[in-house]
């Protein structure tokens, strides 16, 4: 069979599905660095073997600051930072992450899941280690 030129040979693709175990709008994440009790730095699989290293903020909460003259907040503050740590060393340092938005400060705010399926912005807030915001 020949070709005339500007034509060329192409494969077909099988029809059958891929499953996929994830929304289209949730991304695997290789947690690298927890920042504080609600910002971490991770690396993100976006597909297709496109990885992006970036900046996530929890959605919807609010860690105590750890950069502050108060000495209970910081406190605070350094305390949900080691549960967050511990939690994703648990977990292998493995995340799922739904962006809403990018903030002002450049990072992607995110609601973050567990491999278990659990919600982490949720866990913060139910044991205390951040408050929840409108």
């Amino acid at each position: 069979m020949s070709f005339s030129k500007g034509q060329r040979k192409t494969k077909r693709c099988r029809r059958e599905q891929i499953e996929n175990p994830f929304p289209s709008n949730i991304y695997p994440a290789h947690v690298k660095k927890v920042i504080d009790g609600d910002t971490f730095k991770a690396c993100v699989d976006l597909g297709f073997n496109i990885r992006v290293v970036t900046r996530i903020r929890l959605a919807r909460v609010n860690a105590p600051e750890i950069r502050t003259k108060s000495l209970e907040e910081k406190s605070r503050g350094l305390e949900a930072k080691d549960y967050l740590e511990q939690l994703f060393f648990t977990h292998n340092n493995k995340v799922y992450i739904m962006p809403k938005k990018k903030g002002k400060y450049g990072r992607w705010i995110c609601e973050v899941y567990l491999p278990n399926g659990e919600n982490l912005n949720d866990l913060l807030v139910r044991y205390g280690y951040c408050k929840e915001v409108g």
